[in-house]
């Protein structure tokens, strides 16, 4: 994560809001990556270059076994059709592997935008495979052996991309170390070089292996006795965010080692193949792989084998005892959470599971005229003045803070009378990191109404919002990674927004995005695509669905979002599926609200599915692989005081409902009392909310599935 968030100018914002996701991460390696469980990448270029056919399918599938039997998560790096893939299934792997497939290209650094912009196939090299896995927060990582400096290294300066992209990315290899057919010990140098760590693994004599041979006469710097040591220095460069990777040298099993008289003749005989037939670069690996398994005839290709299918158990060992590590620092805690009626229960999870809410707070001045003829003519009114909390970021927090009972918001407010009475609004460890600002008034909207209740003029100051900065989100990271959800309002500028969804993604918390208006909804979709797609839940009204839409480059028809008969008119509602659906498949989680309607979800799951399990976490694997439509009904509310904060109270509910682990059809039940007592209610927030009695947290609403 970089520490501080790079701009988004406005320069670049053409290209960004265009930009879609490249990755495709296969969705049981999306969940271990988001409840923190250990997965192992592997590379592909020993699939597609690297062994004859049927041995590099074979191997490949039993590489992933052994993977899974250490109860780890195996993630097959490739690319397929210029998408990059994180875990292939078994016909992606006949795909790589296959003998007439002669168009997958060998693909390092240099490589991956090419193949990707043309739409090929590539398997990654060890270089490849560590910026992807980096990319995507794979921590460990089996190969066979790394590239390394050639034998004339000094002449031609022939160094693989493995060893500088090792100094790029925090991600720890196990191999066998370097392949014999290069300078070991010029490769050392160079890892030395890159600030690679370098340890041998159970030696201790610390010999650093040549691949085929337990030996090369090399010394690693470090040994790790057992696969916890090396977690335990994963884990501290990482925390150390050092950003270079590790490089752990596992030998070849014993009973598979090559003798290494006999291997070093094979060496050298297929180096002077490779000079005769001018075999260079990024070829001449796989073609001294290929020659040295016909000379040895092939003994070399079982050791191959042998050892690749070690490195992956070690590896996956490694994983184990690392997400153990990283689940020790996250001891469970519990949290004590007061309802509004004053009620106390308890409920356990990771770090408080304390929800953040971002946003802007507001002062509402609403002035109703007293009199029959309002013109705009200068003229002087007799009004009624009523002084309301608002601001979307603050009515939610407001409303969770009753509801549910822990909620940390983050916004800034002035240094003046109406900063001091939003704050008072709000419970102490709620208002806890809501900054006054010296240098701005706190936001204000002075509504003016008619005697009916009708609004004729808004009129605003909300300057000071954009005080709510990437510094002050960086300075508020640690209740941000504890975060069971991140709630963000529309209020906020592109770079604060960007820098939520960063951390966000680093530490694999999910964001909630409420749009707030049609003419900002669709400012995190400026953002690329790698940022967008950790907004987990989006809520917005149809007029903000379908802005939201467009900017992820909908071509259909757009839904009428001023229409009142979507239930009852098939075409109205088959326009609105259609682009609820296209927003799904880039949003895990569509939730419409559609007013006096009701609310319209499109997600994979049922209405009997939680998105989060008792521990407070996202976990969309409790829900089924079948996206489904619920459509939620209202009921008529006869006696509306007030509808400005009907919405910001259901987002409230829902949160409040969800993070506590309750099925879909609850969270809706809660979302809906609530935005209930918002409408009975002469303020956006409810003076008083209802307490975990009510019939609402354990009775679903009435769903209809399409």
């Amino acid at each position: 994560m970089f520490r501080s968030f790079r701009r988004f100018h406005s320069s670049s914002r053409r290209y960004l809001s265009s930009y879609s996701s490249l990755i495709d991460i296969k969705p049981n390696i999306l969940t271990a990556l988001r409840s923190h469980r250990p997965v192992v990448a592997l590379e592909s270029t020993i699939i597609t270059h690297g062994m004859p056919y049927p041995h590099n399918l074979e191997t490949a599938a039993e590489v992933e076994e052994i993977i899974r039997q250490e109860n780890a998560i195996p993630a097959t790096i490739a690319i397929l059709n210029g998408r990059i893939k994180v875990g292939l299934s078994p016909e992606e792997l006949v795909v790589l592997a296959r003998p007439d497939n002669q168009q997958s290209v060998k693909v390092s650094r240099r490589d991956m935008a090419y193949v990707v912009s043309n739409q090929m196939n590539g398997g990654t090299t060890v270089a490849g495979t560590l910026i992807i896995a980096n990319m995507v927060g794979i921590n460990v990582f089996a190969t066979g052996g790394i590239g390394g400096v050639h034998r004339d290294g000094n002449v031609t300066m022939d160094v693989s991309a493995d060893l500088v992209e090792l100094g790029r990315n925090p991600v720890a290899v196990v191999a066998s170390g370097v392949k014999s057919i290069l300078d070991i010990p010029k490769t050392l140098e160079f890892l030395e070089t890159q600030g690679v760590c370098v340890a041998s693994y159970q030696s201790s004599n610390k010999d650093f292996p040549a691949f085929y041979t337990r030996k090369s006469g090399s010394t690693a710097p470090y040994n790790f006795a057992s696969p916890s040591e090396a977690a335990e220095v994963i884990n501290g460069n990482l925390n150390l965010g050092l950003r270079s990777g590790i490089l752990i040298a596992a030998p070849v099993p014993e009973e598979w080692a090559m003798n290494e008289d006999e291997i070093n003749l094979a060496i050298k005989n297929a180096l002077e193949l490779a000079e005769t037939n001018d075999i260079r670069g990024k070829e001449i690996t796989p073609f001294l792989l290929s020659k040295i398994a016909e000379i040895t005839k092939g003994r070399s290709l079982d050791t191959n084998i042998a050892l690749i299918k070690n490195n992956a158990k070690i590896a996956a060992q490694i994983a184990v005892e690392l997400a153990k590590l990283k689940a020790s620092t996250q001891p469970e805690k519990k949290c004590e959470i007061k309802s509004s009626a004053g009620n106390d229960f308890v409920v356990s999870d990771r770090s408080n599971k304390v929800p953040v809410v971002v946003g802007a707070s507001v002062i509402d001045l609403s002035y109703t005229i007293a009199d029959d003829d309002l013109k705009f003519n200068g003229a002087t009114y007799h009004s009624k003045l009523q002084t309301f909390g608002g601001g979307v970021g603050r009515n939610i927090a407001e409303a969770i803070s009753k509801l549910y009972g822990c909620v940390h918001f983050i916004s800034v407010v002035g240094n003046d009378q109406n900063g001091d009475y939003l704050k008072t609004l709000l419970p102490p460890d709620c208002r806890r990191y809501v900054v006054t600002s010296e240098a701005k008034s706190t936001a204000s909207f002075i509504l003016i109404l008619d005697r009916s209740g009708d609004c004729k003029l808004i009129v605003g100051n909300t300057e000071i919002n954009n005080y709510i900065t990437p510094e002050l989100i960086i300075k508020n990271e640690k209740i941000i990674q504890r975060a069971p959800v991140v709630v963000f309002d529309a209020n906020i500028n592109l770079d604060c927004i960007g820098t939520i969804l960063e951390l966000c993604s680093k530490y694999n918390v999910p964001a909630f995005f409420e749009p707030t208006d049609m003419r900002k909804a669709h400012i995190p979709f400026e953002l690329p695509y790698t940022l967008i797609k950790q907004i987990k839940f989006i809520s917005p009204n149809i007029h903000e669905l379908n802005v939201i839409a467009k900017c992820l480059r909908y071509e259909d028809d757009y839904p009428d979002p001023t229409a009142d008969n979507y239930v009852s008119d098939k075409k109205l509602f088959a326009s609105l599926m259609r682009v609820t659906k296209f927003v799904n498949e880039k949003i895990e989680n569509v939730i419409v609200t559609m007013g006096p309607i009701g609310i319209l979800i499109a997600r994979r799951g049922n209405a009997k599915d939680s998105v989060y399990d008792q521990n407070g976490r996202y976990v969309p694997e409790l829900c089924t692989n079948e996206r489904q439509f619920h459509l939620y009904e209202t009921k008529r509310i006869e006696e509306i005081v007030n509808v400005s904060g009907a919405g910001d109270s259901w987002t409230s509910g829902f949160v409040s409902a969800m993070v506590q682990g309750l099925p879909e059809d609850v969270c809706v039940s809660v979302g809906f009392e609530a935005s209930k007592r918002a409408l009975m209610s002469s303020s956006p927030v409810a003076t008083e909310y209802f307490d975990q009695n009510n019939s609402c947290w354990s009775n679903g609403a009435e769903v209809k599935n399409f």
